[in-house]
């Protein structure tokens, strides 16, 4: 009963907007909290469940969207900080090291 539940509401067409608007939402929340933190603490967590929740409600191609979407935030972030790794390449494999986990979940 709970999974057709579930399946209904992953499959009504109603949901996605909704879902997206407010992973839209979430996204620039943690965006903008992540650009007030150091590089030290970095929010990627809070990407993956964001990116999970597109990806459950939305589909796999909306999922993978908000990766990249994450990724160049993340790269964004990073030149605010002067790439604060000892070599910009060693930033670039971070953050692409990052879009393959997100791709991969």
């Amino acid at each position: 009963m709970l999974a057709d539940y579930l399946r209904r509401i992953t499959t009504s067409k109603r949901a996605t907007p909704f879902a997206l608007a407010g992973a839209l939402l979430s996204f620039a929340l943690v965006v903008t909290v992540d650009s007030f933190t150091s590089y030290e603490l970095r929010l990627s967590s809070y990407y993956l469940l964001i990116i999970l929740a597109v990806g459950w409600f939305c589909g796999a191609s909306w999922a993978a969207l908000f990766a990249v979407f994450s990724m160049f935030a993340e790269v964004q972030l990073g030149r605010q900080d002067d790439y604060p790794l000892s070599d910009p390449l060693y930033f670039y494999v971070s953050v692409g090291n990052r879009l393959f986990a997100y791709l991969l979940v």
